[in-house]
């Protein structure tokens, strides 16, 4: 039995070797040695270039640098997790609008969710698409708050 998606690979391997060696019958490649010198030779000029910097008073420490990009991305977490909160919330509220106390018709049992409410224990049916989106979307956030709990300080 044939793998559709390893032959899909192969295939995409001999036409990717294919146009290679087309490149390299037109000229249009050049020796490794070439490549590798002109890339070494930028790095080189980079490198002066960053240690003239330095020397000329042009950079920060970088003690300064990690500490303006932690209180960044420190920001940008708490605003994901604003959002997440906010959007977690409208869900319950479309949750709550669209849940019914009586069970679906037959033909649309499937895209519903039966659950006991713990305060009445009444069954409730909700959209099973809503549902799905808010526990995906909590699951989210707890990881979200995992994460800050976790990072270094």
């Amino acid at each position: 039995m044939k793998d559709p998606d390893k032959e899909a690979k192969l295939k995409s391997l001999d036409a990717a070797i294919e146009r290679g060696l087309a490149d390299v019958k037109a000229g249009r490649t050049a020796p490794i040695e070439s490549v590798t010198d002109e890339l070494l030779a930028k790095l080189d000029a980079r490198i002066e270039h960053g240690l003239a910097d330095s020397e000329a008073g042009r950079s920060k420490p970088a003690e300064e640098v990690f500490d303006r990009l932690e209180a960044k991305y420190a920001a940008m977490a708490k605003q994901d997790r604003e959002r997440a909160k906010a959007e977690l919330s409208a869900l319950y509220s479309q949750i709550a609008a669209a849940s019914r106390k009586t069970p679906p018709p037959a033909d649309e049992a499937e895209t519903w969710v039966c659950a006991i409410d713990q305060d009445t224990g009444q069954p409730s049916w909700a959209p099973k698409a809503l549902l799905d989106a808010f526990w995906a979307l909590r699951s989210t956030l707890r990881e979200l708050d995992d994460d800050t709990k976790t990072s270094p300080k």
